[in-house]
């Protein structure tokens, strides 16, 4: 139905077809979202526990890693996931 996605700041993303499909209405899905809220409390643990005091590394544009070589082996890999 949603998920807890860990960014600048976590963000709560809903699959509004699933949310439909299940008959859930959108008070419905804000009263789960306590769930949610204790999500964003984990990811918050997280970042201390791992980050401590550093910046966290900017990954935009990056794909597959730094030393990820687009070649045609890791394209055929990436398709069939």
């Amino acid at each position: 139905m949603g998920a807890v996605i860990d960014g600048s700041e976590p963000t709560v993303v809903r699959n509004r077809e699933t949310i439909r499909v299940a008959g859930i209405a959108g008070a419905e899905f804000d009263d789960i979202c306590d769930i949610c809220k204790r999500e964003r409390v984990e990811i918050e643990r997280r970042r201390h526990r791992y980050l401590a005091a550093r910046a966290p590394v900017n990954v935009a544009g990056r794909i597959g890693g730094k030393r990820w070589k687009p070649t045609p082996w890791n394209w055929i890999r990436r398709r069939s996931r």
